[in-house]
Formats: C-alpha cells, sequence, structure tokens
C-alpha cells in the first residue's frame, strides 16, 4: 500500500478519534504500525500514551478530552461523576480534571493522561450494562450520572437542576426522576 493511501486511512481514523489515533484502529485500517513509528519520529504524530498518538495538527474541540479519557480507559472504566454531567450538559459544571471510575477488579494504567482524575472504583447496579458509548466515549448514562454525582455530595439545588435537565432532554423517565427525588430527600 502507498503512502498517500496511507494518509488517506490516516485521516479517517484521526476522524473517527477527535484526532487521535489508536494503533488498533489504525493497523484494523490497514495501516502498518511501523509507518506510524516513522511518523512519530518525522513530528508528523505524536505519542499521546501507549497504544495511542494524536495527530498535533488537529484542531481540538470539547469532546477532545472527553475522547482522551475513553481512550485511555478502553474497557476498564467510564467517565463519571461531574464530568458526566458536563458530558451529557445536565448542570453547569466545569471539573478541572475528567473524573473517571474504573470497573471493580480492572487494572489500571500507571499513567493517565494529564488532567484525568480517578474516584474509587465502581460498582454500577448491572456493570457494564450501564455504560453509555457514544461514539468512542465511554461514559455513565445520564440516570447513573445524576446518582454517581449525588454520591459524590454535588448540591441538591444543582441536582435538581440537573435531573429537570435530563427529563426535558428525554434522557431519563419520570419513574427514574422520582427514584432520584427519593435518594435527595
Amino acid at each position: 500500500m502507498n503512502s498517500e493511501t496511507w494518509n488517506d486511512l490516516l485521516a479517517s481514523v484521526a476522524s473517527d478519534y477527535e484526532g487521535f489515533v489508536p494503533v488498533s484502529a489504525a493497523v484494523a485500517e490497514g495501516i502498518d504500525r511501523a509507518w506510524l513509528i516513522r511518523l512519530e519520529q518525522a513530528g508528523r504524530l505524536e505519542r499521546e500514551f501507549h497504544g495511542v498518538y494524536r495527530v498535533p495538527a488537529w484542531i481540538t474541540s470539547e469532546r477532545t478530552k472527553f475522547v482522551r479519557a475513553g481512550l485511555w480507559l478502553g474497557q476498564d472504566g467510564v467517565i463519571a461523576g461531574e464530568s458526566a454531567l458536563e458530558y451529557w450538559q445536565l448542570a453547569d459544571v466545569n471539573p478541572r480534571e475528567i473524573q473517571v471510575r474504573r470497573f471493580t477488579g480492572s487494572r489500571t494504567r500507571r499513567h493517565p493522561p494529564p488532567a484525568v482524575n480517578f474516584l474509587s472504583p465502581l460498582k454500577l447496579r448491572s456493570l457494564k450494562a450501564d455504560i453509555h458509548r457514544d461514539g468512542r466515549i465511554p461514559v455513565l448514562a445520564p440516570i447513573d450520572a445524576l446518582f454517581d454525582a449525588h454520591r459524590m455530595n454535588v448540591s441538591r439545588r444543582q441536582l435538581l437542576l440537573a435531573t429537570e435537565t435530563a427529563h426535558s432532554k428525554g434522557f431519563v423517565q419520570t419513574s427514574e426522576v422520582e427514584q432520584l427525588l427519593d435518594a435527595l430527600s
């Protein structure tokens, strides 16, 4: 395969991942691992963390930080806490770090990317069934994000507003709102 075809494939992978290039996704598209290393050596890619490169010229968006955290977590955890509320745009929160929870029993990579904060391990009601994968981002489903924020002592006022927003967007059902209101009482 010629480098022009690999460039097209690389752009496609980077587009799917907000400028990040997971080696596994690139190889699945037919890109040679050695070519990725040569691109890094030439400065066209930067190593973000093990198994993931980043295209330095890629324009970042609000989703970029969530994609980075999601790629780092893989199948081992989920974006949680106030970060999940921010992701779903349920509350006016702006955590300094992306809050993540790993699943009980999962292994943790040694070095998290910048601005990732581990919360205590997660025990979900039905484990990974409660995880929503929006594109490539593992994030708590809206109702679970609200319950998680409640466990983290987010203010009652903020939770009520977030619950109202989630209900108006159709993210949660009336019965779930009632469960959350019972928990807040």
